[in-house]
């Protein structure tokens, strides 16, 4: 595992996972969705009483690097950071591969994601 990376995806698990702020507005989880459709704003379908979304820089980071992937690997990442009920053997078993493929698959795609955000910060520069 490479640390950094992994703290990141953690990161991006929670702000996914965390419940929206204030009461249950009818958005799930989390809101996020909502916002990039409307391109950093809220969508005018949502109700008024919202009082604080939280953005998370490094999240839409790793949301953006996700759709980078193909179907199968952003799979692995959700299945492997999101599914906090499952042990690493129940997460292997849905995969249909070893605990030690899977730990090798996530750190492939750590090394991915460490590419591509160093990509990012040159191509911004």
């Amino acid at each position: 595992m490479i640390d950094a990376v992994d703290r990141d995806l953690r990161r991006w698990a929670s702000w996914v996972l965390e419940p929206t702020p204030g009461l249950n507005l009818g958005y799930g989880q989390n809101i996020l969705q909502r916002i990039r459709e409307g391109h950093g704003q809220i969508m005018p379908s949502a109700p008024s009483r919202v009082n604080v979304v939280r953005v998370d820089l490094v999240a839409l980071d790793v949301e953006a690097w996700l759709k980078s992937l193909e179907r199968g690997q952003r799979y692995v990442v959700k299945l492997f950071y999101l599914s906090s009920n499952l042990t690493v053997e129940e997460k292997a078993q849905r995969l249909h591969i070893s605990r030690r493929q899977l730990y090798n698959r996530i750190e492939n795609l750590q090394l991915a994601y460490q590419q591509w955000l160093a990509l990012q910060r040159v191509h911004s520069n």
